[in-house]
């Protein structure tokens, strides 16, 4: 779905993402939000550089063992184009997955859990009038997706053995840094952290799964 997301973004029916928002339930910052920070990065094609975090004092069962300690919470993230990441996944939150990708040209909606993506884009015609005008004539989409996550891990073995398309350590790092970013900002009264300056952790463990 997320490359269905790509090819809308790389023609005029979406255009440019210019913020993305994740609204779920209490999967894990790290655990499950870094999948999402990298999907957000490799969709606005800009990486991170500074992220401010509000993270939950609450500590509950981790499903990965009682070693592991993950955090709930939210995080907001930019680039320095001016691209926009939001997570909100509090420890008060025990249900869903949603996320919301605004285009130039128009919204889109992704329920994870249920497999759907839809939205409304503009209609050719109107693309090139101004941003104020918000409610311009649209089409819809509502598109039904599932996914095999035996033939998604084959297809990323691959792309890694034929040196295709796939997560590099670089992005791992990053994500990485995001993720320490936000607990360097909870803990210094949510004052915006830039990726530049996590020399404050650099040596630390995160006991993340």
């Amino acid at each position: 779905m997320y490359e269905r997301v790509r090819e809308l973004r790389d023609s005029d029916a979406l255009g440019e993402i210019t913020a993305i928002q994740i609204n779920a339930g209490n999967f894990g910052i790290a655990m499950n939000g870094s999948h999402y920070i990298e999907i957000a990065s490799y969709l606005l094609q800009e990486r991170f550089t500074g992220v401010t975090g509000w993270l939950n004092d609450a500590e509950l069962p981790n499903p990965r063992g009682e070693r592991y300690k993950d955090f709930a919470g939210c995080i907001r993230a930019t680039t320095a184009g001016g691209r926009r990441f939001y997570l909100d996944a509090g420890s008060d939150q025990a249900h869903g997955l949603n996320v919301s990708i605004s285009g130039r040209n128009g919204q889109l909606q992704i329920d994870d859990l249920a497999g759907r993506l839809h939205g409304n884009l503009r209609k050719a015609e109107h693309r090139d009038a101004v941003s104020t005008r918000y409610a311009m004539p649209w089409e819809p989409i509502d598109e039904e997706f599932t996914v095999d996550i035996v033939q998604v891990t084959e297809q990323v073995i691959a792309a890694l053995m034929d040196d295709g398309d796939y997560p590099t350590l670089e992005d791992g790092l990053h994500t990485i840094q995001v993720l320490a970013g936000a607990h360097l900002s909870n803990e210094t009264d949510n004052r915006p952290v830039a990726l530049a300056e996590l020399e404050a952790v650099a040596e630390r463990v995160f006991p993340w799964a």
